[in-house]
């Protein structure tokens, strides 16, 4: 996720004079936020092991025998029986909703099959005006390093997709917003420096969405669109290939985990798992099994927007653009950065737009 994460030392009294560069356009600011949050990424990536002894990954052998028949859908083929607990909503409460605004918190064991995590809860926020039956659904995936100071950013796009009449299902990413575990920062968790262990959590991430869904399915929800920033737009672009989204709006989306991990600032993590027996050739093949760029997905009837950032140092321009042409998706471009997109005021204005030609707005309330 922009800004939050890959500068991760921002605080509300940093925001402004830091959105002041952004916006006069000083590209090697922008880019500097990405290359120094790609450097942290790592870090975590890294430190991530900690969760199992370090070096006791699950070895090369592994992880070349499960990419023979990987499946990233496994928990979306078979998903585990789960109670869904609803509660209020105490944390990201949209006060400007209107008096017929629900707001809830909806919890269920995680159905995550990492070996080396504590015992979890897949947490969702569930935003609707009037009745959920019948209600389209947006479902809305954040990057990585979502925090609470996004939360100022988002709920902006939160008032766009309610007064389109849209309810809004919010997913938390493990190791995120209260999923983060005593002595951790955000985001530390989701991604190991093992790749197996990374590959689990794609299915966890997509078994917890497909429960999610499934549930407001059963509380009369009519059909499902979607909004995904960075990671999470990667984790939609998975899932829309056995789920039919009426449309997908997608922020910066990680398209190649190649291209990522082929950043130099990436460099020491690549040299840990070739340490560890990896060789490039074997990691390479793993971040293909789960990269849009390298499935076959097509849109079909679904109605896709890409808002990207053209100087984006975790995926170029180039690898967005041929992407969006392979597939015929819309793709608009922001002077940003992957780090800074949220400050473009043209993106939310465009986002509007998108919204606007493919519903109606609903009457104010």
């Amino acid at each position: 996720m922009p800004l939050f994460r890959f500068a991760p030392s921002i605080s509300a009294t940093l925001a402004l004079p830091l959105a002041a560069l952004a916006l006069a356009g000083c590209a090697s600011f922008q880019t500097s936020l990405d290359t120094s949050g790609l450097k942290d990424s790592a870090k975590a990536m890294e430190g991530a092991v900690s969760y199992f002894q370090e070096g006791h990954f699950w070895g090369p052998e592994v992880l070349a025998s499960t990419l023979d028949n990987f499946n990233p859908f496994a928990l979306v083929d078979a998903p585990p029986r789960v109670e869904v607990t609803v509660g209020s909503l105490d944390r990201w409460r949209l006060s400007e909703g209107g008096h017929d605004l629900h707001q809830e918190r909806l919890r269920f064991p995680s159905t995550s099959p990492v070996r080396m995590r504590t015992p979890d809860e897949a947490i969702f926020y569930l935003y609707y005006r009037g009745d959920l039956a019948g209600k389209k659904v947006i479902l809305w995936v954040p990057g990585y390093g979502v925090s609470d100071f996004a939360f100022l950013f988002i709920r902006k796009i939160f008032a766009t997709e309610l007064d389109h009449n849209y309810a809004i299902l919010f997913y938390t990413l493990p190791g995120h917003l209260e999923r983060i575990h005593a002595g951790e920062k955000s985001g530390d968790g989701l991604l190991s420096a093992d790749p197996e262990t990374n590959l689990e959590t794609v299915q966890t991430v997509l078994g917890e969405l497909e429960t999610g869904m499934n549930y407001l399915r059963g509380r009369g929800a009519s059909s499902f669109s979607a909004w995904g920033g960075s990671m999470g737009a990667a984790f939609l672009l998975l899932l829309a290939e056995r789920e039919h989204f009426d449309h997908l709006a997608l922020m910066i989306p990680v398209l190649d985990w190649n291209s990522i991990m082929g950043n130099p600032a990436m460099g020491g993590l690549r040299a840990g798992l070739r340490a560890a027996g990896y060789p490039d050739s074997l990691v390479e093949k793993a971040y293909r099994a789960i990269s849009p760029m390298d499935r076959a997905w097509k849109p079909g009837s679904t109605r896709v927007l890409i808002q990207y950032a053209r100087r984006d140092q975790l995926t170029p321009e180039a690898i967005t653009l041929a992407f969006a042409k392979a597939r015929g998706i819309e793709a608009l471009g922001y002077d940003e950065s992957h780090a800074t997109i949220l400050l473009s005021g043209k993106m939310f204005a465009d986002y509007r737009r998108f919204l606007d030609g493919v519903t109606t707005p609903a009457a104010a309330p």
